[in-house]
């Protein structure tokens, strides 16, 4: 980061850094969570780590319940909700 900052400063076309003098692969990572609230954030992080368990749980949806600490019935709706399977 130290590096990236540092080229930008030499970069920079006035005394003050801005998004612009950053390499691409910063600028377009910047914005990756920008536009997405806090509920889509928590599901979309939800739905990754519910399909991973069932993955890692050859896709034993009570055992990977179970991993989760959640329930049977919500492990259900998860996958229903996020259409996951």
């Amino acid at each position: 980061m130290e590096n990236v900052i540092d080229a930008g400063v030499h970069l920079a076309n006035e005394n003050i850094l801005e998004i612009e003098d950053l390499p691409e692969y910063i600028k377009r990572d910047s914005g990756k969570n920008k536009k997405k609230t806090l509920k889509e954030i928590i599901e979309e992080t939800e739905k990754k780590e519910i399909e991973k368990m069932l993955m890692n749980c050859k896709f034993d949806k009570n055992m990977a319940a179970e991993a989760l600490g959640i329930s049977n019935s919500t492990i259900y709706e998860k996958i229903k909700k996020y259409n996951i399977i």
